[in-house]
C-alpha cells in the first residue's frame, strides 16, 4: 500500500505511513459521492453543456528524488617530475660524487687488511680529490660523504703507518727486529 501523501511503500495493513504518519486509507476505497441526478429543464435548449459534479482534485502525487550515482574514487595527482632519468634536458648525476663515495668506502676498508693498506692510503687520496671537486662543481651528500670517508680513512692510515714505524723502530732499538 503506497501513502497518498509522500508515496512511500508500506504493508498492507499499516493504519499509519511509516515515512510521514499520515493515517492510511483502509483496503476499501472510500465510496465516492453519489452522483446527483442532473436534471435537465425542457424549456432549455439541448445544445447547453451539461453540468458535471464537482470532483475533488487529486492528491498531489510525490515528488521523488533522483539518487544520484555513487561518485567514483578519483586518485590523487601528485606533482610528478617533468623529466624522466636518462631523458634529454634531465639533472645529470654527479659521477665525481658517486666515485668519491666508492673509494672512501673502499680505503677504509683496505686500511685494516694487513699488506694492502697502501692501496686503502691510495684510494682515500683520489677520493678526497674527486670530492672536493665534485663539491666545488654541485654540492650534493654523496660528495660530503666521499670527503668524509675520505678523511677519516686518510687519517686512520696514517695514525696506522706512525705506530707501525714507532714499533719497528722501538724493536730495532732493541735489537729484537734483525738478529
Amino acid at each position: 500500500m503506497f501513502c497518498t501523501n509522500c508515496g512511500t511503500k508500506n504493508v498492507e495493513d499499516a493504519k499509519f505511513c511509516d515515512n510521514c504518519g499520515q493515517p492510511l486509507g483502509s483496503a476499501e476505497k472510500p465510496a465516492e459521492p453519489a452522483a446527483q441526478p442532473v436534471v435537465e429543464p425542457a424549456a432549455q435548449p439541448a445544445a447547453q453543456p451539461v453540468a458535471q459534479p464537482a470532483q475533488e482534485p487529486a492528491p498531489p502525487q510525490p515528488v521523488y528524488q533522483q539518487q544520484q550515482p555513487p561518485q567514483q574514487y578519483q586518485q590523487p595527482v601528485y606533482n610528478q617530475p617533468s623529466q624522466q632519468p636518462g631523458q634529454p634536458g634531465a639533472a645529470p648525476s654527479n659521477g665525481m660524487a658517486i666515485a668519491s663515495l666508492t673509494l672512501g668506502i673502499i680505503s677504509a676498508i683496505f686500511i685494516f687488511i694487513p699488506g694492502l693498506a697502501w692501496i686503502g692510503t691510495i684510494c682515500a687520496i683520489v677520493g678526497l680529490i674527486l670530492g672536493i671537486a665534485a663539491k666545488k662543481k654541485a654540492p650534493s651528500g654523496m660528495a660530503t660523504a666521499g670527503i668524509v670517508l675520505s678523511i677519516i680513512a686518510l687519517a686512520i692510515s696514517v695514525i696506522v703507518t706512525i705506530a707501525c714505524f714507532a714499533c719497528m723502530s722501538s724493536l730495532a732499538s732493541f735489537g729484537w727486529l734483525f738478529d
